[in-house]
């Protein structure tokens, strides 16, 4: 083998070996709460380096380190009419003296800075922050989180339609003549807490449509109503997904409910028989929640409610046994935000 070709790959080698430490000997800086297109610099070792913000305010500029390793550094901010100037010096250096014109305020602290990290200095604020991350760091990740699915105490409110399954065969039984509605508009709220993204509790109420069923047997005309109350206490599962959380839930219901039975006769005499019931049941069901903001957000839920119990006026004769389907719309408010 030649000369020439033994020296050739040692001198690839080299160059590569060149750019690796060059690569590795630089750490970014991120500089935050600029106008867009505002002018930035990075003083770092008697070095500057420029550089302008993009449509979002953020400048990032590469530095250099002149050690591999960790370098403690002073970090210090020069706030000038056509820029913004981010200066870095070692613990034990003297900064340089700020350019004519330019205001000088320092960070707070001593920083621990490797050739791989990321400094994001941000200026939004009445004085300068930073936030160092030994790696990349995905900023506007972070700061998207303020819209994912929070934990903590939140309340909610909303509407939408329910349906009670039992209710035309308990007013009409076998009766041909008989109309009316099961279905109609439902609303409710309540409150729930998030032990994490991913498990909470919650108390809510349901108000179902009242419903009406009119008809007639023989000589005489009837008409029966039913109006419940429905609190719901359940456990809830949820997926977080970006902004959206998936959730099913299950738990018991206690419900209050008026049944009135009235019925005319051709003779004007008016038969009417009133009962009132409470009880316990169970519910089940889902939905997905879309957090808009960091404290709002749209939900939908629907779910399956038995409601079940005696009369409370007669000793538990009379009962209730009726299966509610419910599907509400609305708003959360998070009171942690």
């Amino acid at each position: 083998m030649t000369l020439p070709k033994v020296c050739r790959p040692l001198a690839l080698a080299g160059v590569v070996s060149a750019m690796l430490a060059g690569s590795a000997a630089a750490q970014t800086v991120v500089v935050r709460g600029l106008a867009p297109g505002g002018a930035a610099e990075l003083a770092q070792g008697g070095a500057t380096v420029a550089g302008a913000a993009d449509a979002d305010g953020d400048a990032t500029l590469q530095g250099s380190l002149s050690d591999p390793g960790d370098t403690r550094l002073t970090i210090f901010v020069d706030t000038c009419e056509q820029a913004r100037r981010v200066v870095l010096v070692p613990r034990d250096g003297a900064a340089p003296p700020a350019p004519e014109g330019c205001a000088r305020a320092a960070v707070p602290g001593v920083f621990v800075v490797r050739p791989v990290s990321t400094i994001v200095v941000n200026l939004s604020g009445a004085n300068p922050t930073v936030l160092l991350r030994q790696g990349p760091f995905d900023f506007r990740r972070a700061q998207r989180r303020g819209v994912e699915p929070p934990a903590g105490l939140m309340v909610f409110g909303g509407a939408g339609f329910s349906r009670l399954h039992e209710a035309f065969e308990a007013a009409c039984g076998d009766v041909s003549e008989c109309i009316g509605e099961n279905t109609g508009v439902a609303f409710g709220g309540g409150v729930a807490y998030w032990f994490t993204p991913y498990a909470g509790i919650e108390a809510g109420y349901v108000k179902p449509k009242r419903t009406l069923f009119e008809g007639a047997i023989a000589n005489s005309l009837f008409r029966s109503t039913l109006e419940p109350h429905v609190l719901m206490f359940v456990a809830k599962l949820g997926v977080p997904a970006g902004r959206l959380r998936f959730y099913g839930q299950g738990g018991a219901t206690w419900h209050r409910a008026s049944i009135t039975n009235i019925q005319d006769s051709v003779d004007g005499i008016e038969d009417r028989v009133e009962l009132r019931t409470n009880g316990w049941g169970w519910t089940y069901g889902g939905g997905a929640e879309a957090w808009l903001a960091p404290a709002a957000a749209l939900y939908v839920e629907g779910g399956r409610a038995v409601l079940k119990g005696g009369g409370v006026e007669t000793g538990g004769e009379g009962r209730l046994d009726e299966r509610m389907t419910f599907v509400v719309a609305g708003l959360r408010i998070s009171l942690n935000r």
